[in-house]
């Protein structure tokens, strides 16, 4: 016998399958089924909701920026950029707290700001260790290439000159924090983090530009996401409240 939290939530996406199916009629020709709400537009909402979407796409940097300082080799690059690879992982690691802290749920206000200029800093120090590594690799391989030069080959012996990356792994790993940081900072500034901390989105556009049709096919996205949705049209409205409506 299904419990009672079970069919409540059964009557609860009854009742909004029921008003988006009264949205999808009014709409008539305004909704499309063949569309689809894959518009870069739907992340605004997840933001605006809160969803767990949104909450993935926000945190999940901070399990990649430690993975990738983990398979950095600490002391390797701390004898070439001592005090900006210290900058690089303590700014690094900031963020990573700064985001494992924020709660999975809630309505508190989301500090966008200190994020983006942890980020920044982070970014900016990861930048200038990856430069200084490359600078010593280039030194020791013109270094390499100058021996070669002077040493005298023996006789049916070719000379060739090693281009091998010693800092390959590490680069790539900072490159990867790099690139991390860099799309955490676009997304602090977005209107996904608007949303988040400012709840009200106003969708503007000419008529027959495909407002109504997003919206009632974002509203069954949700519905089938099992996020809650209830979606009137304007002219659903007139002088009556929104929960009188049917």
């Amino acid at each position: 016998m299904p419990s009672k939290k079970n069919l409540q939530k059964k009557l609860y996406r009854s009742l909004q399958e029921k008003r988006l199916s009264t949205a999808i009629h009014l709409a008539g020709a305004r909704y499309t089924p063949k569309l689809n709400v894959e518009v870069s537009i739907a992340s605004v909402f997840d933001g605006l909701g809160r969803t767990a979407k949104f909450y993935g796409e926000l945190k999940s940097p901070a399990n990649e920026i430690i993975k990738n300082l983990r398979s950095v080799k600490d002391e390797e690059v701390s004898k070439i950029a001592p005090k900006e690879f210290e900058k690089a992982k303590s700014h690094s690691l900031k963020v990573a707290n700064l985001l494992l802290k924020i709660p999975h749920s809630g309505v508190a206000k989301i500090d966008f700001k200190i994020i983006y200029s942890t980020s920044n800093k982070a970014k900016e120090a990861i930048y200038k260790c990856v430069h200084l590594l490359r600078e010593n690799e280039e030194k020791e391989r013109k270094q390499k290439e100058q021996e070669s030069q002077t040493k005298k080959p023996k006789a049916g012996e070719r000379i060739t000159y090693s281009e091998d990356e010693k800092f390959r792994n590490e680069k790539h790993h900072l490159y990867k924090i790099g690139s991390v940081l860099n799309s955490l900072m676009e997304f602090s500034k977005s209107s996904t983090a608007l949303a988040a901390n400012n709840p009200h989105v106003l969708l503007n556009g000419i008529a027959g530009s495909g407002k109504t049709h997003f919206l009632c096919d974002l509203s069954k996205h949700r519905i089938e996401h099992g996020l809650p949705t209830f979606v009137f049209l304007g002219e659903e409205f007139n002088n009556s409240k929104p929960e009188r409506i049917s």
